[in-house]
């Protein structure tokens, strides 16, 4: 296992991990952020390549983490470059046969550059292909997993596997599950719902009744005994918590810059032009001044109140983002919202996407 940064030791946890890895063509790592799984799967990889079980390794993350966490630790760890490859149908494709050990690529250019990273599989050239936020491949109907199993289980890369902990829903789990393993014992997804998922009767047109399934709430033994089922899936499986590799988990601190929506930069830009011509004309009132950094606060939030209206604009990335963050951890997300508005926008938007939330906001 090479030092970090040339002089720091690994964990434990980290060589425990690497060795697990190295050892099984297919695996799930679970392990909760910031115990250093990241470097354990790059020293891993590296083993291989050195040992010439394969020649290039493939890493499919987010675009926030390919282009900066991946790189930084392949630089601390073994003081080399990554290719990042943005996989844009204008980009040029030979960019895949560059001359690089360690490739990034985002989930939309994984679906783009599907054909050609299948060459360099069948080749030999790339034999490891990492999932980073595995719960990104839980639908099996989705173009995003069509693509990852082609990859795995058609072109049979020598090594696959995906990373990060376990969604709540059960049915992102089989999707995972069939990524590495197919022919595993969850039977049909239909099956794997009855066994796992909460069920009630829905009448339809026709006098027909059809079963919907949902998550089990927590706190039942329903919901226990899908959790046990998951981990019973997701197997082979190494996990670790932050207590186990830290005495005392220090508080970490990231900013993370999401770029506007075009309608909320439109609105943004057309306000703050406003604010500006108002300000050449004469001085604006405290109360004024302050009245138009509010609204700008508000649109970039997503939410702008006008009155007794509440105006709404698209607000895409900040939710990917958000909903990235959130799939990340397998603990409670305690998010802050600086108005009601956005509060209330945000809990429709998560409640939308499937994820258990509550508001407090002191009524």
């Amino acid at each position: 296992y090479p030092l970090l940064d040339g002089d720091k030791p690994p964990f434990a946890a980290q060589i425990e991990t690497a060795s697990f890895l190295s050892e099984r063509p297919r695996a799930f790592c679970a392990s909760q952020p910031r115990t250093g799984k990241t470097s354990a799967v790059i020293a891993s990889a590296d083993f291989l390549m050195r040992s010439g079980v394969c020649k290039k390794t493939l890493i499919v993350a987010p675009l926030a983490v390919a282009q900066v966490t991946w790189p930084k630790e392949v630089k601390a760890l073994l003081n080399e470059r990554v290719m990042v490859i943005h996989g844009t149908a204008e980009q040029p494709r030979h960019l895949v046969t560059q001359e690089a050990r360690f490739y990034l690529i985002n989930p939309d250019g994984l679906k783009i550059l599907k054909d050609d990273i299948a060459k360099m599989v069948r080749t030999g050239e790339l034999g490891v292909i990492v999932f980073d936020e595995s719960s990104e491949y839980g639908n099996t109907k989705s173009q995003l997993w069509q693509a990852a199993d082609y990859l795995v289980n058609k072109c049979h890369v020598k090594y696959a596997w995906t990373l990060n902990g376990t969604p709540g829903d059960p049915v992102k789990v089989y999707g995972q599950a069939k990524l590495l393993y197919p022919r595993n014992n969850a039977g049909t997804l239909k099956t794997w719902q009855s066994r796992t998922m909460c069920a009630r009767e829905q009448h339809i047109p026709g006098g027909k009744t059809v079963a919907v399934y949902s998550v089990w709430p927590e706190g039942t033994l329903g919901h226990t005994m899908a959790a046990e089922a998951c981990l019973e899936l997701l197997q082979p499986c190494i996990r670790f918590e932050q207590d186990e590799v830290y005495k005392a988990t220090p508080v970490v601190t990231h900013r993370i810059s999401v770029k506007m929506s075009p309608e909320q930069h439109r609105a943004y830009t057309l306000l703050y032009k406003e604010a500006m011509v108002a300000t050449e004309d004469g001085p604006s009132s405290a109360a004024s001044a302050s009245d138009k950094v509010s609204k700008l606060l508000q649109i970039s939030s997503g939410a702008m109140i006008s009155g007794d209206t509440i105006i709404e604009y698209p607000m895409a990335p900040k939710i990917d983002k958000l909903m990235e963050i959130i799939n990340g951890t397998t603990n409670k997300v305690l998010v802050f919202a600086s108005y009601t508005a956005v509060i209330n926008r945000l809990v429709r938007e998560l409640t939308a996407k499937g994820v258990q939330c509550n508001k407090m906001d002191g009524e």
